[in-house]
């Protein structure tokens, strides 16, 4: 399945991962982000609207 993938996008190293946490938490502070439950209304959205 995944063998037939013809991408060249590679995954992410230990650091860029680390840097996209720092950014997000960040973001959080400065009140930015969504909760848990706009994040989930927006998923069924997207789901009942397919």
């Amino acid at each position: 399945m995944f063998e037939d993938i013809s991408d060249d996008t590679q995954p992410y190293t230990m650091e860029e991962l680390n840097a996209r946490i720092d950014e997000a938490e960040v973001e959080i502070e400065n009140g930015g982000g969504k909760s848990f439950k706009e994040m989930m209304d927006g998923f069924k959205q997207e789901l009942l609207f397919r």
